[in-house]
């Protein structure tokens, strides 16, 4: 970003602070803040340099949002290392700690704009770690991402790999599925509080992306996700890495603790004193596959194949809490915030059918008709105004309009305001494998007639979304009309 635009920045965010200050009514008096304006605030966050370090027992932690936040954020990083050490107890994972430092560093910017800012990250990204050995550092932002995604999930998962480096010398040689499924397994895979962080749970977006890909076809078999280079390590196999993760740490339903007579853990444990003794300079993605599929072998008494057979049949049977839950004749998410109606005469659609964003979406008719009713909840990490510019940025996200029948306009439905557009055209083509997988098949597209209603508050987008055939249009747009005046945000 140039250096103008910088300043127009910075001074635009001084105005916004000034705007949601401090309202008042009409005789002066200071007015209660409507929670949007909270948010505001909350999100204008504090100068660096009023902004003081943190010190904790194991972190340095830097965080301009609120002192509140900071506080909290620095609380939870502790939680997160007890979290870690009970896991890789120091008698056997002795810490290798940045040089000529007692305490990692973390970095946390009061928004997602300004986090893009300072370090050049591209839109998406919520966090990341840089495993430079005098400065081993995490850096995220406060504030959602993605459907679900939090702060703290992302503190989660970037400090996973902060702790990897103390633990595992050689870490830029350690198999990749090891980094993420670990990273995945505490970070996606955790329930966490300010003073405690609960594993061995399961991510929901995790676990449906990988049942989504044994049940089509697209999943990753386990000789080939031990033996993939980085550069061939793609979101997709996230949930591959968290999936054994997960089974050798929790098969049984033993706690992680307990090193001897489960199977998985035994398997684990032999493969992290493994991974924690590789020398050299140059990835060995053969001779580290080689020695995990004997652990297998070795402790199960099973072929890789008859194992794996196993291992996907269990996988398919878990299941998430949802996100969200039946109430009366709709449903409810007080995680994304909003509620919804069933169309009637529709199905609700397992977690593994949802395309990417969507939290619940139902069908009607043959599958290859395309009939669906969808709510998708996004990040608004811009924090923008509800616009046609905007509507059209996001749409352009999941389909390829070729035909306009009407453009955005503003509207209000269910007392909330909404940008309206219908188009004829197709879903675009995503990375194939469960969530992100809008239209997985390796044929032309089905063209259909689209309906989007687009809803923004200060830090969600929403969009409740009708796809039709030409010749069922009319009739499920009316469908559709009903289902979004049920159709409620809650604040």
């Amino acid at each position: 970003m140039h250096r103008i635009s910088k300043l127009l920045l910075i001074a635009t965010l001084a105005l916004s602070a000034i705007a949601v200050g401090a309202p008042q009514d009409g005789d002066g008096k200071p007015k209660k803040s409507t929670p949007q304006e909270e948010l505001a605030r909350e999100y204008a966050g504090r100068p660096w340099a009023d902004s003081p370090k943190i010190v904790t027992a194991h972190y340095n932690i830097h965080c301009n949002s609120t002192a509140e936040n900071a506080k909290r954020y620095a609380d939870v990083m502790e939680a997160l290392y007890k979290a870690y050490d009970k896991v890789f107890p120091e008698t056997y994972f002795p810490r290798n700690r940045p040089e000529g430092k007692a305490r990692n560093e973390v970095y946390i910017h009061a928004n997602h704009q300004q986090f893009m800012d300072w370090t050049g990250s591209p839109p998406g990204v919520g966090g990341f770690f840089y495993p430079h050995p005098k400065l081993r550092t995490v850096t995220a932002y406060h504030g959602s991402f993605g459907t679900s995604g939090s702060t703290e999930e992302v503190l989660a998962h970037e400090g996973t790999h902060q702790f990897q480096a103390m633990i595992f010398p050689n870490m830029m040689v350690v198999p990749i599925w090891v980094i993420e499924g670990m990273a995945c397994y505490f970070g996606d895979g955790s329930e966490i509080e300010r003073n405690k962080v609960e594993i061995n749970v399961i991510p929901r977006d995790r676990l449906i992306g990988l049942q989504a890909a044994i049940e089509d076809g697209s999943y990753c078999t386990i000789p080939r996700l031990l033996r993939l280079p980085q550069g061939a390590f793609t979101g997709f196999h996230y949930g591959h890495g968290w999936g054994v993760f997960y089974w050798c740490l929790y098969g049984n339903k033993a706690s992680p603790k307990a090193w001897s007579g489960n199977t998985g853990h035994d398997i684990m444990n032999d493969w992290l004193l493994y991974c924690r003794d590789i020398e050299g300079q140059r990835p060995d993605p053969e001779k580290h596959a080689s020695y995990f599929e004997s652990l297998i072998t070795e402790h199960t008494g099973q072929t890789v194949s008859e194992w794996e057979q196993e291992y996907k049949d269990w996988i398919l049977k878990l299941k998430t809490d949802p996100i969200i839950k039946k109430k009366g004749a709709g449903w409810t998410s007080e995680k994304l915030g909003f509620e919804c109606g069933k169309p009637s005469g529709w199905k609700k659609l397992k977690d593994s059918k949802l395309f990417r964003n969507e939290a619940i979406a139902f069908s009607t008719g043959s599958k290859k008709d395309g009939r669906r009713i969808s709510t998708l909840a996004m990040s608004n990490w811009q924090h923008g105004a509800l616009s046609e510019e905007l509507a059209n940025r996001m749409i352009q996200q999941y389909f390829a309009a070729e035909e306009w029948k009407s453009e955005f306009t503003k509207t209000n439905v269910g007392g909330f305001d909404a940008m309206d557009g219908t188009f004829v055209g197709t879903r675009v083509k995503a990375d194939a494998g469960g969530i992100g997988a809008d239209d997985k098949g390796d044929g032309e597209a089905t063209k259909l007639t689209v309906r989007v209603l687009l809803y923004a508050t200060y830090d969600k987008i929403y969009a409740n979304v009708v796809e039709s055939s030409a010749n069922l249009f009319e009739k499920d747009n009316a469908a559709f009309d009903k289902y979004v005046t049920k159709f409620q945000i809650i604040f």
